[in-house]
C-alpha cells in the first residue's frame, strides 16, 4: 500500500462531500516564525471553524483556488464528519506507510488521502468519537496521531490512498473505540478489582480488649456449631498479690 502523489487541484472528491457546504481554501502564512496553514473564505476573509457561514459549496472554493493565491482546499469537520491525522515526517519510510498507519487505515476502513507534505495521512470517516477519547497521542515508533470531530479543518488534497474506499464510511462505535485505543487515543481501562495475590496490608487488627487478662479474642478451640463452649479460666497478666 503506497501513498499516491497529489497536486493543488484535487484529483478525487468523495461523492458524499460534493454537495455539503463545508468547503473553503487555505494558504501558508508565517505565525511566530512558524509556517502555518490558515483557512480563508472564497471571498478572501479569514474562515473560522466555529462560524459555519464561512464555509460553503465546493464550487465556490474551487473557483477561488483556480484564481490563485491559495495552496489548497480546506474541509470543515463536524456534523458527523471526523478526521484522523497521521504524521510521520520525521521517519524515513521511503514512500511506504508505517505499519501503525496501515493498521489504522484498515481498522477504520474509510477514505484516506495523503497530506500536503506527502509524509502524512488524513483519514476521513463518519461517526461519533467516544467521550473518553483524547485528541493527540504519539505512537511508540514516533508517528504522531490526532483525531477530531469538530471545530477543526483538514487540508484536502484529493490524493486518495491506493486501496482505500472512494467515499467516507460510517465506523461503528465498537470498531472506532478499538482503533482509537490501538492509536493511544483512548487509555485502556484498569480493572478496579484487586489482584487475588495483591498485598492488602499488614496482619489483621486486634481488638483493644484482645488478650486482656488472658481472655482469648475468638471462640475457644473445639467449639462448633450448636455446641456450648466452656469459657476458659482467666489468667492474670501480673502476679497478685505482690510479693
Amino acid at each position: 500500500m503506497q501513498a499516491q502523489s497529489h497536486s493543488k487541484r484535487p484529483g478525487h472528491i468523495p461523492p458524499s462531500l460534493l454537495h455539503e457546504p463545508r468547503w473553503a481554501v487555505w494558504r501558508y502564512e508565517e505565525r511566530d516564525g512558524k509556517r502555518t496553514k490558515v483557512p480563508y473564505t472564497p471571498k478572501g476573509r479569514r474562515a473560522r471553524v466555529n462560524r459555519p457561514e464561512d464555509w460553503g459549496p465546493l464550487e465556490a472554493a474551487m473557483a477561488a483556488l483556480e484564481k490563485g493565491g491559495y495552496d489548497g482546499l480546506a474541509l470543515l469537520l463536524g456534523g458527523g464528519v471526523c478526521g484522523l491525522d497521521l504524521d510521520w515526517k520525521e521517519l524515513p519510510v521511503n514512500g511506504e506507510l508505517p505499519p501503525e498507519a496501515r493498521r489504522l487505515v484498515e481498522a477504520l476502513g474509510s477514505y484516506a488521502e495523503v497530506s500536503p507534505s506527502g509524509k502524512g495521512l488524513h483519514i476521513l470517516f463518519r461517526g461519533a468519537l467516544p467521550e473518553e477519547a483524547r485528541n493527540r497521542a504519539t505512537l511508540p515508533s514516533g508517528v504522531g496521531v490526532e483525531v477530531y470531530a469538530g471545530n477543526r479543518f483538514f487540508t484536502f488534497t484529493g490524493g486518495r490512498l491506493e486501496g482505500s474506499p472512494e467515499d467516507l464510511r460510517e465506523v461503528p462505535p465498537e470498531a472506532l473505540a478499538a482503533a482509537l485505543r490501538e492509536a493511544g487515543l483512548i487509555k485502556a481501562k484498569e480493572d478496579p478489582r484487586p489482584s487475588p495475590t495483591a498485598f492488602t496490608g499488614g496482619p489483621p487488627k486486634r481488638r483493644w480488649w484482645s488478650g486482656f487478662c488472658g481472655i482469648p479474642s475468638g471462640p475457644p478451640c473445639g467449639a462448633g456449631s450448636g455446641e456450648a463452649a466452656t469459657p476458659p479460666k482467666a489468667r492474670p497478666i501480673w502476679p497478685w498479690p505482690p510479693t
